[in-house]
């Protein structure tokens, strides 16, 4: 996991051109997995076998950009990912429902770096890589880098339903029939195990599986990881945000009474930031 902003910084230069209240860091950190002998090592530093290292330098509140290279060698394929290749990245775009599921950073973020440059650069690789064939990489790459067996294939899903809704409307379309059968299916699960009905909890337990084929025929599987997950993460997600929202009430509650000392003023004090980029 990467430590915080300017802990570690072993002889990479700063940068000054970072502006507001983002300080000029470089977090540099040893990633992957400890070798093993004789078991080969998928992400490599550029010039040599030795494990890759996280080197990044942030750029704003939000984002970075890649200092160190990085070689990818594994099942999936062989790539190499250079500076220049991303020049801005969030890390992990963890969508705001899974936010207390998984970071945007931890184990699991050379594998989502190695995602983002397929993903930006993949039309210019050669040979061209679709952004269906990164997402099936980066499930590998989290296998790679020893992300759990489930937290890897939620993750996947997560991506391939970001792909999936970046197709034409009739892609999109079927995702919101399938979110709403999802519901109707959890819906059906806890009223029949309520009510002791067998034959409806069947049905809704087995519901994901036909479903699935509104992801489509190649995302089947992912759409069945999502129908059997939804639940995991819905309910969490939803708890989440009702506890932020009382605590955004809170702040610019107190943001209010500090605001009547005579030497404060409530447009000098920061408002939380929305729950997207808490």
């Amino acid at each position: 996991m990467l430590p915080h902003a300017g802990d570690h910084n072993r002889g990479v230069g700063e940068s000054s051109g970072i502006s507001g209240r983002v300080p000029p860091t470089v977090v540099v950190t040893d990633a992957g997995l400890p070798p093993q002998p004789g078991a080969p090592q998928p992400f490599r530093r550029l010039e040599s076998d030795d494990p890759a290292r996280i080197v990044l330098r942030q750029i704003d509140p939000t984002n970075f950009e890649l200092v160190e290279g990085f070689r990818y060698v594994g099942p999936a394929g062989s790539w190499t990912v250079s500076p220049a290749d991303l020049s801005r990245t969030d890390l992990a775009s963890i969508p705001w429902f899974l936010g207390w599921f998984v970071s945007r950073y931890g184990t699991h973020t050379l594998a989502a770096l190695l995602h983002d440059h397929l993903v930006s650069n993949g039309e210019r690789l050669h040979p061209p890589v679709a952004r269906h064939t990164a997402d099936d990489v980066f499930r590998d790459a989290l296998d790679d880098l020893g992300v759990p067996f489930l937290r890897a294939r939620i993750m996947w899903a997560a991506v391939v339903f970001a792909t999936r809704w970046r197709r034409v409307l009739i892609a999109r379309l079927a995702l919101v029939v399938w979110l709403a059968a999802a519901l109707a299916g959890i819906t059906a699960l806890v009223w029949s195990a309520a009510t002791m009905r067998p034959g409806l909890f069947v049905v809704a337990l087995l519901g994901p599986i036909p479903f699935a084929l509104f992801w489509g025929v190649r995302e089947y599987r992912a759409g069945v990881v999502g129908g059997y997950t939804v639940w995991l993460v819905a309910a969490p997600a939803l708890l989440n945000l009702a506890a932020y929202g009382i605590y955004a009430v809170a702040e610019r509650g107190l943001r209010r009474l500090v605001a009547v000392r005579p030497d404060r003023r409530a447009a000098d004090l920061p408002e939380p930031p929305p729950y997207t980029a808490r």
